[in-house]
């Protein structure tokens, strides 16, 4: 299942039983504005500590992802967070052929993990600068792939909650039934 809301994720995290959270996240572990200020407002500095351990142990690249611990989130339910590289060095470049690289890795790595929801905002929209149209399409199509059922509740669930309206709406554009 897809499901697409335009808000902040931390609210919906407990209504929609969110278990995993994306991080649109740089490959050396700093967390410092947009979603991954967030996640370490409200999840605390463990995260970023635990982020930057797994990118000495890891180097990830562009593209890649990796998880770690959700800190104090782990009381509303989410049990991992999963960093979706999207570049290499904290305000580095990006593209939307790394973002859905970094989309689909960060998927599979959730899967892995035993997430069944995934909360998920845009990737590449903030410092990446990238247009969110452009991006929520990349990432719809490789949803789609992910859940198997758009509207029924799977096995492995997204969540999508942004409050990039362009972003949000282009996705409920994208997920309506064609006639």
């Amino acid at each position: 299942m897809i499901k697409v809301f335009r808000g902040d994720l931390f609210e919906h995290i407990m209504a929609e039983g969110i278990d995993g959270i994306m991080n649109a996240a740089n490959g050396t572990g700093p967390m410092g504005r947009g979603i991954a200020g967030a996640i370490k407002k409200h999840g605390g500095r463990a995260i970023q500590t635990d982020a930057f351990r797994a990118c000495k142990e890891l180097n990830p690249q562009t593209g890649e992802a990796y998880s770690t611990i959700s800190g104090d989130l782990i009381s509303s339910g989410v049990k991992r967070i999963i960093h979706a590289v999207t570049m290499k060095a904290p305000g580095g470049p990006t593209s939307i052929e790394i973002v859905g690289r970094a989309f689909e890795a960060a998927l599979l790595l959730a899967k892995k993990e035993g997430i069944q929801k995934f909360g998920c905002t845009t990737l590449g929209t903030g410092v990446g600068r990238l247009d969110p149209v452009e991006v929520s399409k990349v990432m719809i199509k490789i949803a789609v792939t992910h859940t198997g059922n758009v509207t029924a509740q799977s096995d492995f669930n997204i969540i999508f909650v942004d409050m990039d309206s362009f972003f949000i709406n282009s996705l409920k554009w994208e997920l309506r039934p064609v006639s």
